[in-house]
């Protein structure tokens, strides 16, 4: 009887959920289209796809993989970003009113937002590579430090 209504709980709790995202109203919609375009949500998202690509092509430089196929599966991804868009409204109405995204929206059009939006991409290309440098001094420590234990052959 229990295990039931924990069932039945979990499986409101889903479907409230669903009718949340479903019920976004279209001035909401409208008005996240307009802070995507203000913040340049669109163009961070196709930068970061050009910097794992590129990161893809050096990593495979030896291979013997033809342009047309990082385009094709590239492409793929820029497709995707509108789905990504319409995700991230649905997350952004779980927490901010149309007000909220209209204050923000005023301060990325003030001098300062301007100056962070301008300096952004800047910023999310260098933070990438310290990420990524980060990310493989990791796992080229834990790597060493299995092997030192015997966890792994050498």
């Amino acid at each position: 009887m229990k295990t039931k209504a924990i069932s039945v709980i979990i499986l409101t709790m889903v479907i409230s959920v669903n009718l949340r995202s479903q019920e976004i109203p279209k001035e909401y919609k409208e008005i996240m289209n307009e802070y995507y375009e203000v913040v340049n949500v669109k163009k961070s998202y196709l930068n970061i796809i050009d910097l794992l690509f590129s990161s893809f092509k050096t990593k495979y430089s030896n291979e013997i993989i033809p342009d047309e196929f990082w385009v094709k599966i590239q492409n793929e991804f820029i497709i995707s970003v509108d789905d990504i868009l319409i995700k991230l409204t649905e997350v952004y109405y779980k927490y901010y009113s149309i007000e909220d995204i209209e204050k923000i929206i005023e301060f990325y059009k003030s001098e300062i937002g301007q100056k962070l939006l301008k300096n952004q991409i800047s910023i999310q290309n260098e933070s990438y590579h310290i990420g990524a440098e980060f990310g493989q001094n990791i796992t080229k420590k834990v790597l060493e430090e299995l092997k030192k234990e015997g966890y792994l052959k050498k």
